[in-house]
């Protein structure tokens, strides 16, 4: 039952490998940019704190994303395992999105369903969505597309203090989520001090000359 489960927030060591079997077993998307480990950690790097996940028994039994741009707030990823269906668990993971988003400032959320899926309709009907005359577009951005898992934090940060993150991922954006690590988990001194001290490394093993650290 939906009281038995703790929502909670994504923990990549415990629930990595469980969400991305339930998103094939529920979603079966075939697009590259829907590949489930590649929409996991691209949500990690947003770092919004907007992804959380159902347990029963320490296993994951259901998912939800949101999103937040200051100005709409969106449900995605709603996902429960066959088995925990009607039991009240996809409510409470909605439930769980929507106060993340109140608490952000949200004053209204949308969410899209594909043509057919009458059931998702009703169930979000339930949740007090209503039917909105809307023509939905996209655009995909190909060259944001890969096979190629990104990095999660742990390991990004491994791989530039160990020197092995291709020099070609050593961006200007690198340059800040660097920062931005070392200050989340050190204090301001110590940070700076890894901060200056790997990137010079960092930059040495690449042969950039030293007038342009």
């Amino acid at each position: 039952m939906a009281q038995d489960c703790e929502i909670t927030q994504f923990h990549r060591p415990d629930h990595h490998d469980q969400v991305v079997r339930l998103w094939k077993n529920v979603f079966g998307y075939e697009s590259p940019r829907n590949h489930p480990p590649l929409s996991i950690a691209k949500k990690e790097q947003a770092a919004d704190g907007l992804f959380f996940v159902a347990l029963q028994d320490n296993q994951v039994v259901g998912t939800v994303m949101g999103g937040y741009d200051g100005h709409r707030g969106w449900i995605y990823s709603l996902a429960v395992s066959e088995e925990h269906r009607r039991d009240g668990v996809g409510a409470r993971l909605i439930e769980r999105a929507e106060d993340a988003l109140r608490d952000r400032g949200c004053m209204k959320v949308n969410l899209q369903v594909m043509p057919g899926n009458d059931g998702a309709v009703s169930f979000y009907e339930s949740c007090g969505y209503e039917f909105e005359e809307r023509i939905s577009m996209g655009k995909e951005f190909p060259e944001n597309i890969s096979a190629e898992e990104p990095l999660s934090d742990e390991e990004f940060l491994r791989q530039f203090e160990d020197r092995s993150l291709p020099f070609h991922k050593w961006t200007h954006r690198a340059h800040v989520k660097v920062a931005y690590l070392y200050l989340r988990h050190h204090s301001f001194e110590a940070a700076l001090k890894k901060i200056r001290s790997n990137i010079k490394a960092y930059n040495a093993v690449n042969n950039v000359p030293e007038e342009q650290f």
